[in-house]
């Protein structure tokens, strides 16, 4: 079971848990009770009722996203740069700095801070 849907994806995907083979194996009141045509039935039933049983995960995937969110925002530091200030850059690999990257390094800079861009 995911914690953010609170549904497996083969229940997500099919409308119903799947069995694994010792409990197929291994006769339970479950299998030996049903029918073919009943369990026909209950799949058709299961299949109609999946759209409700998705929307309710994309409803508990959304508020757990925003539990998420809301998690990082109380332990994110804002910085704030002032002109004259030295940072350094991460380094992307381009079209000119081609060939392995494991030794090449992974900042560039220091750069100046020339103006801030305040919000």
């Amino acid at each position: 079971m995911r914690r953010s849907t609170g549904e497996t994806p083969f229940f997500l995907a099919y409308g119903t848990e799947a069995i694994i083979p010792p409990h197929i194996t291994v006769p339970s009141i479950g299998i030996e009770v049903g029918s073919i045509e009943q369990n026909s039935e209950q799949m058709r039933l299961n299949l109609d009722l999946l759209e409700g049983e998705r929307e309710k995960a994309i409803v508990r995937v959304a508020s757990y996203q925003q539990q998420l969110k809301s998690y990082y925002d109380k332990r994110a530091k804002i910085r704030q740069f002032q002109p004259g200030d030295l940072v350094l850059r991460k380094a992307f690999i381009t079209a000119q700095r081609q060939g392995s990257k494991k030794m090449k390094p992974n900042w560039e800079g220091p750069y100046m801070i020339s103006q801030s861009g305040g919000r």
